[in-house]
C-alpha cells in the first residue's frame, strides 16, 4: 500500500507543473485594489476602461463602476494575482487534505501498481461508469442478500448445520466470482451450468476422495469472508472527518462576514465540485475487495475444477440426466465441460469497483434465472420444498445467451450515476455561474468541460460495448482510447483544482466570464456589492443541490451495507443477529418500500404485464402450491416410471414454471398417441423460454 501516496505525490507534481506553466507564461499581475484606485482615479479613466454593456446580474447596483476585461488588461495586467500562501493553505486544510485522506482509503490492490494507477485514473477520470459498474455489483449483493433472507420464515434463524447456512455459503461465493472477469472464449451455457452445480448441487460424488461439494462450500466461504477486507471503522471516520469540514465551511461560507466573498464562493464550488468522490469511495464498503485478490482467484477456480472433475464420472452424469429428466442427447453442455480445460481456469483477473470495462460479472445472469424461475415465485420461505428448490437452484431455466446476458433493468443504475454525478457538479457549477461576474468562465466552464469528458467517456465505453464482440480487436483497441481519456480528463480535473488553490483563475480574462457572449465586466470593489438577497439565494440552491444529492447517496449506501453485511459476516451468530436487525429495519421501512413496488406493478398493468419478474422483501410466506410431480430419491439410479393401461411408460421429472398453467396444461396433454423423441423441443406457449420434458415416453 506504499505505493499509493507515491501516486498521489506524482500526480499533484504533475498538476503543479499544469499549473506553473501559464504562470511563466504570463508574469505577475497587479493587485486589484492598487488597480481599483487607478480606475477611479478620474472620469478619463473610468470612460476609456470602463464597461458600458448590459449587466445580468441583480447584485450590482446601477450605476456601479465596471471596467471592462480590455481594461482591465491594460490597467492591471495580462497575468494572475496569485493567492498568498495563507488562502491557499486554507483551501488545501479545508478541502484537499480531506479528500486525499478519502482518497487513500479507496479498495486499491496491494503490490499492483500499474493497476493501482489505472484505477486512479478510471475513478476520478470517468466517475459516472465507475460508479455505475460499482452500484451494478451493489444490486447483485443486495438481490443475494435478499434471496437469502427469504429462503426461511420471517422469525426464523437457523443454525450453522441447516440448508439455510448453505445457501447463504452459495450466495456468498456468488458475489465473489462475480467481482472477477472470465474467460470470453469458453461457451457462457455450459460455464453457468457448471458454476450452478458447483454452488448449488449437493449429489455430486466427489472423484478425489476429499470433502463433499457441500463441505467444500463451505470451508471456501469461510476463507473468503476472512479475506475480505474489513477497514469499514477507518473510512466511516474519514467520511465523518470530509462531512465535518464541510459543514464548517458551509457555516463560513454563509456567515454575515463572508457571505459575497468571491475567493470563498469559488473555494465552496470546488470542495462541492468533489463531493462525488466519497460516493464511489463509500461504494466500495458494499462491493469491497479481497485482500488477497489472487489467492481469491485460485480458489474459486479449484472449486470449479473440482465440481468438473466431479462431472466427468459416469455416476454423477447418470445423476445429472436422472434429475434434470430426458435422454444424455438433452445436456451436450456436459460434453463441452467434459472436453474444454478452460473451464479449469475459468475466472482470471479482479474487476471489482468498476477497475474493468465492460465486465457485467457472472452473478445477475444467474439470479435473474434463479429469480424469474423459481424463486420470485415462491417468496418467502422458498426453500421449504428443498429438493424441489435444489433442483430449479441446478436445472432451472438459462438464458440462451448465458453469462453474456444484459438485464435492461441495470438500465437504473446508469442512470442514478448519471444524477449522483452530475448532479453534485451541477450544484458547484450554479455557484462558479452565478457568482458576479455572472457568466460562464474559467472555472463554471472548466466544471462544464469536465462534465463532457465524463459523459463522452462513458457515452463511448458503452457503445463499443454494443456494438463490437467482446473478442473484438475494435473493443480491445478502444480500450486503450479509453485509458487515454480518462487520463486526460483526470489531469484536466488536478489541473482546475491546482488553478484555484494557487489562485490561476485571479485574471482579467477569468474575471470576466466571457465564454458564452455575457459577462464582460469586472467590479474589482470589495464584496459588499456581491451581499444581495440574489447572491444567498444563488449559493443556497447550488449547495443545497449538492448536499442533497451527496447525502442520499450516503444514506442509500449505507443502508445496503448495513442490509447485507449477514451474508459476508464471518462468524454465524454475528450473522445471525446482523439478519434479525435488518428484517426489524426492512419491516419498520416496509410502507417506504410499497411506493416503488405499487409503481412497478400500475405499469406492468398498464403494458398488461402482469407478471414480475423481481422478488419482493415480504414478511408472510406464501402458500405453496401442491407439487403436481413426485420428485426422484436422492439415491435413486434410474427415474421413476409412470404405466399407460396399454403398458407404455413414461418419465416423470421435477419441473418448476412460473406460469401456473403450465403444469396443469402439460400434464393434460400426456395421452397414448403422444410422440417423444430425444430431439423433441419441449416448450409450451404460454411459457417464456425452453424448459427440461415434463414426461419422456420410453
Amino acid at each position: 500500500m506504499g505505493v499509493i501516496p507515491r501516486f498521489v505525490a506524482a500526480w499533484l507534481r504533475l498538476a503543479l507543473l499544469l499549473t506553473l506553466i501559464p504562470m511563466a507564461a504570463a508574469g505577475a499581475g497587479q493587485h486589484w485594489k492598487d488597480c481599483h484606485a487607478r480606475f477611479m482615479k478620474n472620469d478619463t479613466t473610468k470612460r476609456l476602461y470602463g464597461f458600458h454593456g448590459p449587466v445580468h446580474s441583480q447584485s450590482i447596483a446601477p450605476g456601479t463602476p465596471l471596467l471592462s476585461v480590455d481594461g482591465c488588461k491594460a490597467l492591471c495586467g495580462k497575468g494572475s494575482n496569485y493567492h498568498d500562501w495563507q488562502t491557499s493553505a486554507s483551501t488545501i486544510t479545508t478541502w484537499v487534505l480531506p479528500m486525499v485522506g478519502l482518497l487513500l482509503q479507496a479498495p486499491f490492490e496491494s503490490n499492483a501498481k500499474k493497476r493501482t494507477f489505472l484505477a486512479i485514473i478510471r475513478w476520478l477520470g470517468s466517475p459516472i461508469a465507475s460508479l455505475s459498474y460499482i452500484l451494478w455489483n451493489v444490486r447483485v449483493t443486495a438481490k443475494s442478500s435478499l434471496i437469502v433472507d427469504m429462503c426461511v420464515p420471517y422469525h426464523e434463524f437457523p443454525d450453522a448445520d441447516s440448508d439455510f447456512a448453505e445457501i447463504r455459503d452459495s450466495f456468498g461465493i456468488l458475489s465473489f466470482m462475480n467481482q472477477y472477469s472470465f474467460d470470453p472464449t469458453c461457451d457462457t451455457g455450459a460455464g453457468e451450468k457448471l458454476i450452478r452445480v458447483a454452488l448449488f448441487s449437493n449429489e455430486m460424488k466427489m472423484t478425489d476422495g476429499g470433502p463433499s461439494l457441500a463441505q467444500r462450500r463451505r470451508t471456501l466461504a469461510d476463507s473468503l469472508r476472512s479475506a475480505r477486507r474489513k477497514g469499514v471503522v477507518p473510512l466511516y471516520i474519514t467520511l465523518m472527518w470530509f462531512v465535518f469540514a464541510l459543514a464548517i465551511s458551509l457555516a463560513d461560507a454563509f456567515g454575515p462576514r463572508n457571505i459575497g466573498s468571491n475567493t470563498l464562493a469559488h473555494d465552496l464550488a470546488m470542495g462541492l465540485l468533489m463531493s462525488w468522490v466519497p460516493v464511489i469511495i463509500l461504494s466500495g464498503i458494499v462491493d469491497r475487495n479481497p485482500s488477497a485478490v489472487e489467492d481469491t482467484r485460485r480458489r474459486l477456480n479449484e472449486l470449479l475444477a473440482v465440481t468438473r472433475n466431479a462431472l466427468l464420472d459416469p455416476y454423477n452424469t447418470e445423476t445429472i440426466v436422472v434429475q434434470g429428466g430426458g435422454w444424455r442427447e438433452h445436456y451436450p453442455w456436459l460434453d463441452q465441460i467434459e472436453s474444454d480445460d478452460r473451464f479449469d481456469d475459468f475466472f482470471h483477473e479482479f474487476a471489482g469497483q468498476g477497475r474493468v470495462r465492460m465486465h457485467y460479472g457472472i452473478a445477475d445472469p444467474i439470479l435473474s434465472n434463479i429469480e424469474f424461475s423459481y424463486v420470485g415465485q415462491h417468496g418467502r420461505n422458498w426453500l421449504e420444498h428443498d429438493r424441489d428448490a435444489r433442483w430449479a437452484l441446478v436445472y432451472g431455466y438459462v438464458n440462451p445467451k448465458g453469462l453474456f446476458h444484459f438485464d435492461l433493468r441495470q438500465l437504473w443504475q446508469i442512470l442514478s450515476s448519471i444524477l449522483i454525478i452530475d448532479g453534485i457538479i451541477a450544484g458547484a457549477f450554479v455557484i462558479s455561474f452565478l457568482t458576479p461576474t455572472v457568466g460562464l468562465g474559467c472555472r463554471s466552464g472548466g466544471y462544464m468541460i469536465f462534465q463532457v469528458f465524463t459523459g463522452a467517456l462513458l457515452t463511448t465505453e458503452l457503445m463499443v460495448w454494443w456494438a463490437t464482440h467482446r473478442t473484438s480487436p475494435i473493443r480491445a483497441a478502444f480500450n486503450w482510447v479509453l485509458t487515454v481519456g480518462e487520463l486526460v480528463s483526470t489531469s484536466w480535473l488536478i489541473y482546475i483544482i491546482m488553478a484555484q488553490i494557487v489562485g490561476s483563475y485571479q485574471s482579467c480574462a477569468c474575471k470576466g466570464s466571457t465564454w458564452a457572449g455575457k459577462g464582460g465586466y469586472i467590479d474589482l470593489g470589495t464584496s459588499e456589492v456581491y451581499k444581495s438577497p440574489e447572491v444567498k439565494k444563488y449559493w443556497g440552491a447550488g449547495t443545497a443541490l449538492s448536499v442533497t444529492i451527496m447525502g442520499g447517496a450516503f444514506a442509500f449506501i449505507i443502508a445496503e451495507w448495513c442490509e447485507q453485511s449477514h451474508l459476508f459476516t464471518q462468524k454465524y451468530s454475528d450473522a445471525m443477529s446482523g439478519l434479525r436487525r435488518t428484517r426489524r429495519w426492512k419491516r419498520l421501512t416496509l410502507p417506504f418500500r410499497h411506493i416503488p413496488d405499487r409503481v412497478i406493478e400500475l405499469i406492468k398493468w398498464t403494458i398488461r404485464h402482469h407478471q414480475r419478474r423481481s422478488m419482493i422483501w415480504t414478511v408472510h410466506s406464501r402458500p405453496q402450491r401442491q407439487r403436481l410431480l413426485r420428485q426422484p430419491s436422492r439415491t435413486s439410479s434410474r427415474r421413476p416410471l409412470e404405466t399407460f393401461d396399454d403398458g407404455s411408460s413414461f418419465v416423470l421429472s421435477p419441473v418448476t414454471s412460473p406460469d401456473p398453467s403450465y403444469e396443469s396444461s402439460r400434464s393434460l396433454s400426456l395421452s397414448r398417441s403422444s410422440t417423444l423423441s430425444p430431439d423433441d423441443a419441449y416448450t409450451h406457449p404460454s411459457y417464456p423460454f425452453p424448459t427440461p420434458a415434463l414426461a419422456t415416453f420410453r
